[in-house]
């Protein structure tokens, strides 16, 4: 799966989100695989597909991304910190986050085609001519908080077994008083 090994900026985590859409829960699979996968369900990314070079640094990509800068806002690419399959990176390099909404409005019509702007609370995403609104399903959100309690719950599994462990010494010394 495409977030297999992904860990992200938490801050940025909903942005994300919503910039990857349904991609989030994609698989990668070689062309090769394709036409044997036909008949499933799902979200299928071509692995060939997703190595390259980031966007060319064009006139109007730098404005935009000055634009972008000096709204507060920044590249999505930029909050993943890990990316086990190296796709996320590459779906995010033409994506920024802004600050709200307004300011996603307000430089739409500066954003060159093929981009895509988030406000950072990943209510939203728009593109050069529209946009969609709504969050979209928490799958990273989620997934922060299965490592978040699996690590609570190692810790009181361990805390469980060293009072078990005093418990029996404790049984065993009263029963030798």
């Amino acid at each position: 799966r495409l977030d297999e090994d992904l860990t992200v900026d938490p801050e940025l985590r909903r942005a994300i989100e919503a910039a990857l859409a349904d991609r989030v829960r994609a698989y990668l699979v070689a062309a090769g695989q394709v036409a044997a996968l036909s008949g499933e369900r799902g979200h299928l990314l071509v692995e060939e597909r997703m190595t390259g070079n980031g966007p060319a640094a064009d006139a109007l990509t730098r404005r935009w991304l000055d634009a972008v800068a000096a709204a507060g806002g920044g590249r999505l690419a930029d909050g993943v910190r890990r990316d086990g399959t190296g796709g996320v990176r590459r779906l995010l390099e033409r994506a920024v986050w802004l600050p709200d909404l307004d300011d996603c409005l307000a430089l739409q019509s500066a954003m060159p085609p093929g981009w895509v702007a988030v406000p950072r609370d990943g209510t939203a995403v728009l593109d050069d001519t529209g946009l969609a609104l709504g969050a979209s399903d928490p799958v990273l959100d989620r997934r922060a908080e299965h490592a978040r309690l699996s690590t609570e719950l190692e810790r009181a599994e361990a805390e469980l077994a060293e009072l078990r462990t005093t418990a029996a010494a404790a049984d065993q010394r009263a029963a030798t008083a």
